[in-house]
């Protein structure tokens, strides 16, 4: 009984522990936002995607990873337009890699 005790508590611990590691859902490729913000950048792809940067970016900045004040910069329009232009650079990447590299353009 004991043995089963342990061993349910060691794999609820794995279980806890590697639940951070998970996937991103909501992002487009580089090339379906540039293509969607080519069209008009009030396109829902493309308004769409500049709000999944800004939580995303929000997200990492909560972790304790950036600067405690992030608001001078962070705005939609900036955020706008830092994706698209990480996008038109970085054709096969993928929103949530961009989110990343502004997040580190922030920083």
């Amino acid at each position: 009984m004991k043995k089963q005790l342990i061993t349910l508590i060691l794999a609820s611990l794995f279980v806890t522990i590697s639940s951070y590691a998970g996937t991103v859902n909501g992002h487009l490729s580089c090339g379906d936002l540039s293509a969607a913000c080519d069209k008009s950048k009030l396109n829902i792809d493309c308004q769409v995607q500049t709000w999944f940067v800004m939580g995303y970016v929000s997200a990492l900045s909560w972790e304790g990873n950036g600067k405690e004040s992030i608001e001078s910069v962070f705005t939609h329009d900036n955020v706008k337009y830092a994706l698209i232009k990480y996008c038109k650079a970085n054709p096969f990447s993928d929103t949530h890699e961009a989110a990343e590299d502004i997040f580190i353009q922030i920083n």
